[in-house]
């Protein structure tokens, strides 16, 4: 399919059904409660004072080279491994979860997994504000580099993407996926530079390191917003990211395809 004008505003209404969706998703995420859509907020910012009360006064770790504080370091990290781990948990429950809409004839299946994504992306944005007053506040004040987040920001969406199509239908036929997910988030996590500098291994260990598909994002967001050549992520961990990520998005559109006529028998 060519992407022709006609084409581009037939997806139009799709995608506005999409993020009015995620829209609804995170309103009723936290409705009823006092603060609101603030919740989606304070609960990683407690979750980051925690980690660098940890990690700056008990484990005590290095500064990095650069000189910038830990704190900044470790807090861009996180706001990428938040929207990770919240985009993936939702969309592997995405067709699960929204069973009475993929029982609908007319209703399109196939943007359900990109739902929680468009959430998770919401909650990320205002992250990154919370985190531009954090680093203004510290001295660092925006330069061009954080354009670099424009490019971080859209290759972690089609990431995750790949990740929710792929989780979402396997999900229906497979119900534990959801709970080893979580053992894998755990594991995935200590496996990324998040807490921890890569700095601190050698070259020889460095290199496996690299292999990790979210490296890639995590270096790049700290070599968008903080100052330090330490933190640019390099060739491989580049090239290794694009093509998982295709890899990714194909055998997700294979699947979730493949699988979606058969999903209202299994809910």
């Amino acid at each position: 399919m060519s992407l022709t004008p006609a084409c581009l505003a037939s997806l139009r209404p799709v995608a506005q059904l999409a993020w009015r969706l995620a829209t609804l998703q995170l309103r009723d995420r936290y409705v009823s409660t006092m603060f609101g859509g603030l919740w989606a907020v304070l609960q990683p910012a407690a979750l980051i004072a925690v980690y660098w009360f940890v990690f700056s006064y008990g484990l005590r770790l290095p500064t990095p080279a650069s000189g910038v504080p830990f704190f900044l370091v470790l807090i861009v990290g996180l706001s990428v491994w938040f929207f990770v781990s919240d985009a993936l948990t939702g969309g592997s429950n995405a067709i699960i979860s929204n069973s009475y809409m993929v029982k609908k004839i007319a209703f399109p299946v196939a943007i359900l997994p990109i739902v929680p994504v468009l959430t998770g992306l919401m909650i990320h944005g205002a992250m990154l504000g919370l985190i531009a007053v954090i680093l203004v506040l510290n001295g660092f004040w925006p330069d061009w580099s954080w354009l670099l987040l424009g490019y971080y920001g859209v290759a972690l969406i089609c990431f995750l993407t790949g990740w929710s199509l792929l989780l979402s239908a396997l999900s229906v036929f497979q119900r534990d996926l959801a709970q080893m997910l979580g053992i894998l988030l755990q594991i995935w996590f200590w496996l990324t530079p998040i807490v921890w500098s890569p700095d601190l291994f050698p070259a020889s260990v460095g290199r496996w390191l690299g292999l990790n598909p979210l490296y890639y994002i995590v270096m790049g967001y700290r070599q968008a917003l903080l100052p330090g050549s330490e933190f640019a992520p390099d060739l491989l961990s580049g090239v290794v990211f694009w093509a998982a990520t295709a890899g990714l998005l194909a055998l997700g559109v294979k699947v979730f395809n493949g699988l979606r006529t058969e999903f209202a028998d299994f809910l």
